[in-house]
């Protein structure tokens, strides 16, 4: 069981990685020729949420916690809470460990 998790925290590693990096390159082209909404950057947002639903799939994520934690929580950044489970407490989840805590609650 350790090694499975270690496998889906890896690939959450690297997901994470990826979604930041993409980003970072659309707001250097925003910084290069100004902000734009073309076919471009929606390529790029859909290419981001397909990676996100297979990763989701991977990791057994079945409440799209992995598009919760990029777009809303955003990456962890803002520490919005969630619950693990019925009756458990509501808290904030900032990491990979605690997003995966929360996938396999």
């Amino acid at each position: 069981m350790v090694d499975a998790n270690m496998n889906k925290l890896k690939l959450l590693e690297e997901w994470q990685t990826t979604i930041r990096n993409s980003d970072a390159a659309l707001a250097a082209l925003d910084n290069a020729i100004g902000p734009h909404d073309g076919p471009l950057r929606q390529s790029i947002y859909t290419m981001q949420a397909k990676y996100t639903r297979a990763i989701s799939l991977i990791v057994g994520d079945k409440w799209e916690w992995l598009e919760w934690f990029a777009c809303q929580n955003q990456m962890g950044s803002k520490g919005m809470t969630a619950s693990l489970g019925a009756g458990k407490p509501m808290k904030p989840i900032r990491t990979l460990k605690q997003l995966l805590a929360l996938i396999e609650a």
